[in-house]
């Protein structure tokens, strides 16, 4: 029985140490997530932000993206301290050379120091409000987290700076500052900043981020060669003049690279007498908007031209073809008034040589010897009707 007792006595001691730990992890604070590194700020700390770029297809061009801040309101603000004042200047993430799709995100940072953003010298929490300027690269969305998270606010905390934590006791005119980055989706000004505080905290280094070719706003068309008919010739080369152009309301605006990729080495890209890609050359090359290319293919051979967005125009016609004829050719699939829209294109170009073969029969001479065969005949009937005479 006493054996019984201790044992039941040891179960429930560790039931209440069970039960304790738990409600202890339960209560503490969880550590929430730091936007800035664990690095003391000071008023001329940069803040930087990093703009993330997700190439999920084709090749987006080079681009000067542009953020702007501005002021909303504070609360906790002491009652001496005047309220930040000015414009602020805006800052770039620059990225300077076209990008190809990747599995990894591209990266620029900016920033701006807390000097910068006027803050001033006195207690409070101070929102600011970060946009994004939205630019006009087709393909491209811009700040993808707004539709779903909100807009992105910086929020800074000037607080006192402490003696020690027992005392609490304030040190005269010098603060302590912390900054966090949220994304708050709903309406925010200066009655109502402290909403801001409820949103998520985001970090620094992702604090934008922007795709190019999500989805299907970029596609390709294919231009392909086919020789039929019984005298078609299926190693002769025939050339094909390519054009493509952007709408006329976007003339101004920067596109991505048209991206050309042979389907055989022996194909040949020009541009007037300059060779894009020569023969022997496998690799894809770019083409540009608004120029003339000459491709240079036979049968059974394709160029594919991809990173195209919706709207985009092209022609794609066989060089020195005249309503439908190249010399004993037939030609159709020519496209004139191609229109790129949210699928892939294809334009088949087919060129047909029939023709009646040589069958050892000449029949232009036919009307003669008809007309030889009947003198003949004709002969022949006039020397058997005079031996027929004779012999009467």
């Amino acid at each position: 029985m006493k054996l019984k007792k201790f044992f039941a006595g040891v179960l429930a001691a560790a039931m209440m140490l069970t039960v304790g730990a738990t409600a202890a992890f339960a209560e503490g604070p969880a550590e929430p997530t730091k936007s800035f590194a664990d690095t003391a700020i000071t008023r001329t700390t940069p803040l930087t932000l990093t703009k993330n770029y997700k190439v999920e297809k084709g090749v987006a061009p080079a681009e000067k993206f542009e953020f702007d801040i501005a002021y909303v309101g504070a609360y906790r603000k002491g009652t001496n301290v005047t309220a930040p004042s000015g414009s602020i200047d805006a800052k770039y993430a620059d990225f300077k050379n076209a990008m190809s799709a990747s599995t990894n995100a591209y990266t620029e940072d900016f920033s701006w120091t807390l000097n910068e953003l006027n803050v001033p010298e006195g207690i409070g929490t101070f929102v600011y409000k970060i946009t994004e300027k939205t630019g006009s690269t087709p393909a491209t969305v811009y700040d993808v987290d707004k539709n779903t998270l909100g807009d992105l606010y910086m929020v800074v905390s000037v607080t006192h700076k402490l003696k020690d934590e027992t005392s609490k006791e304030i040190v005269p005119n010098e603060y302590e500052y912390s900054v966090a980055l949220r994304r708050y989706n709903g309406a925010v000004s200066a009655s109502n900043v402290e909403v801001v505080s409820t949103g998520k905290k985001v970090s620094n280094t992702n604090a934008f981020t922007n795709t190019y070719g999500a989805g299907n706003s970029v596609n390709n068309v294919t231009l392909s060669k086919t020789v039929h008919g019984s005298f078609g010739d299926l190693s002769k080369t025939f050339d094909f003049i390519v054009k493509f152009e952007k709408p006329a309301s976007a003339a101004n605006v920067t596109y991505g690279a048209i991206v050309a990729t042979k389907s055989d080495r022996s194909i040949i890209i020009k541009q007037g007498e300059t060779v894009i890609s020569a023969e022997g050359n496998a690799d894809a090359v770019n083409l540009e908007y608004g120029k003339e290319y000459t491709v240079t293919m036979k049968h059974n051979q394709n160029v594919e031209f991809s990173n195209l967005p919706a709207n985009v125009t092209y022609t794609m016609t066989e060089d020195g073809s005249v309503a439908g004829k190249l010399g004993d050719y037939t030609v159709t699939g020519e496209k004139t008034d191609g229109t790129m829209g949210s699928e892939n294109a294809a334009v088949e170009i087919v060129n047909t040589h029939e023709g009646t073969p040589d069958m050892g029969v000449v029949l232009d001479n036919a009307p003669y010897i008809a007309m030889l065969a009947i003198v003949a005949i004709g002969g022949v009937a006039l020397m058997l009707n005079k031996r027929r005479r004779d012999e009467e």
